[in-house]
């Protein structure tokens, strides 16, 4: 295998293990050996597996991250309305992989749990580089869906009941899939809740946008 090759396939082995097994009980020679590398790759590449999971975590974030601007189609229109429904669509598509590989997905969700429950000290990084930029654009989009009065209190609850909504079924997936065991896996329910969570988030906005509304009225 090329170097590049190598790179790429202990990414990926890495990705299994620390599922798998999580970072402390990961072995190095255990990725190495699924990635078909000798037993020195993950130090020539990547310097140590501290720093090979630092850059699964990073994969994770620039997989649900994307850099790409989100432009409105063509033949759509381009309302505050519009520009969030856009934006919940792309957070689940991008989130649960909808065009990408599943298993690889549910592997990286596993990880992004782990690192949840017991945090290591690339999170936070990782949180202010991709997390909080895509938080503050989703944020002034719902701002402008909901008029100058709305504070930026009600702005963040509207921003974190979305992504509440939207995080769940990655959270909570082993619950889900007992209860409702009709889903064939996450991504399979992220199709087929993608319309009721437009139609949820987009009946509460409207709610708030309503009562804040009348509250200016009354001033």
């Amino acid at each position: 295998m090329s170097e590049t090759t190598t790179k790429q396939a202990l990414l990926r082995a890495a990705i299994t293990v620390f599922a798998d097994k999580g970072y402390l009980s990961a072995r190095v020679r255990e990725i190495c050996a699924l990635a078909g590398a000798n037993a020195a790759a993950v130090n020539y590449h990547y310097g140590g597996k501290e720093a090979l999971y630092a850059a699964v975590l990073e994969h994770i974030f620039t997989h649900s991250h994307p850099d790409a601007p989100l432009e409105p189609a063509p033949d759509e229109p381009d309302t505050p309305r519009a520009g969030v429904v856009r934006h919940v669509r792309r957070m689940i598509r991008d989130m649960y992989a909808l065009d990408g590989d599943s298993g690889v997905h549910a592997e990286l969700g596993r990880i992004f749990i782990r690192e949840l429950a017991a945090p290591s000290d690339n999170l936070t990084r990782l949180i202010e580089r991709y997390a909080l930029p895509k938080s503050a654009e989703l944020g002034a989009v719902i701002r402008e869906y909901l008029g100058p009065n709305a504070s930026e209190e009600t702005v963040f609850n509207c921003v974190y009941s979305l992504r509440a909504q939207v995080m769940h079924g990655i959270v909570f997936w082993p619950v889900i899939r007992e209860i409702r065991p009709g889903y064939a896996d996450m991504q399979d329910l992220a199709r087929r809740i993608e319309e009721h969570v437009i139609a949820f988030t987009m009946g509460g906005l409207e709610a708030v946008r309503r009562t804040l509304e009348k509250q200016r009225g009354k001033k």
